[in-house]
């Protein structure tokens, strides 16, 4: 099952380097993008069926059994495959747009801050039913800082991002008569 979960983990980290590489470049064949909508549908469809598979299982025994920890670790995958099959429509869609999307910034950003929420509470509740049975779970605490600290900083960033736009809004527009005595704006000196 471990040996199960790794091949199937690097071909997530695989897809999610195929979308990002695929989102910068200009021009890429249908052939391309059939293959990783297939990949990513192939791969939320394996997540799916482990997933089920050690649901019964893990029910099987009782409920106290390793397969929960592989239960855990496949809503990870499937929760990551559909924010990168959600990113990657995002950027399909700014491409359509001749990227020209002025909101694509911040649904990226929303789709990140959700997919870092949902991976913090299956973490946490992982973590609390491991130690609730099983005693300190040293395996989990890495993986729960680390998906805390990126909630974090997204929230952080986010807080950010609002108190540079609400002090934009403070500053006047420019008017016809300022465009026309200064040829380049603040943006191009």
């Amino acid at each position: 099952m471990f040996a199960a979960l790794t091949f199937v983990k690097v071909f997530h980290w695989l897809v999610q380097d195929r979308v990002d590489y695929i989102e910068v470049t200009p021009s890429v064949s249908r052939l391309a993008h059939a293959r990783i909508i297939t990949f990513m549908a192939v791969l939320l469809g394996l997540d799916c069926a482990f997933l089920q598979h050690t649901i019964a299982a893990t029910l099987a025994s009782g409920g106290h059994s390793v397969q929960l920890l592989f239960a855990f670790e496949y809503v990870i995958l499937a929760s990551s495959i559909v924010a990168t099959g959600a990113k990657y429509v995002m950027s399909m869609v700014d491409a359509a747009m001749e990227g020209r999307w002025e909101g694509k910034g911040a649904w990226v950003f929303y789709t990140e801050l959700m997919t870092d929420m949902l991976h913090l509470l299956v973490y946490l509740v992982f973590f609390v039913i491991v130690f609730t049975h099983y005693g300190l779970p040293l395996h989990l605490i890495r993986d729960l800082y680390i998906t805390f600290r990126n909630f974090r900083n997204r929230i952080s960033d986010f807080l950010r991002f609002r108190q540079v736009t609400a002090r934009m809004d403070r500053f006047p527009d420019a008017s016809p008569d300022d465009l026309a005595r200064c040829h380049f704006t603040s943006s191009c000196r």
